[in-house]
């Protein structure tokens, strides 16, 4: 983010250094410093797209509680996710998905749905 705390770059997971194709906080530190240095104005640029794009999409967003319907289809999407051996979602590398475990927990306490409750109590 810029010094005005506007931001331009995001991410879900830096390592320390760059792997398996990711680039690392070691490297990404320095580039975004040269970027600053030699290109400000296009990251001022792109902090301004950013800001616009989630504005408007915060906008979009309904008041309204989602149909019943909506919520069961997002549920069957996970369960085909969940990891049951080991918990989580997806294969390795795996993050906390504290987006998911509150949908869960939201969807638990709609519907009673033990799935849900196991799903978030297996990656606790």
């Amino acid at each position: 983010m810029t010094p005005d705390k506007i931001p331009f770059f995001a991410g879900t997971y830096f390592p320390k250094e760059s792997r398996f194709g990711r680039v690392g906080m070691l490297d990404l530190i320095p580039h975004v410093q040269k970027m600053w240095k030699t290109d400000k104005a296009r990251i001022l640029k792109l902090s301004t797209e950013v800001t616009d794009l989630l504005a408007r999409e915060n906008t979009d967003a309904s008041p309204e509680d989602p149909e019943l319907a909506v919520l069961h289809d997002a549920f069957g999407q996970l369960i085909q996710l969940f990891d049951e051996a080991n918990g989580g979602f997806s294969s390795a590398p795996k993050f906390p998905t504290a987006h998911m475990l509150l949908f869960l927990l939201r969807y638990w306490s709609r519907t009673n749905s033990q799935e849900a409750l196991h799903m978030v109590t297996k990656n606790a």
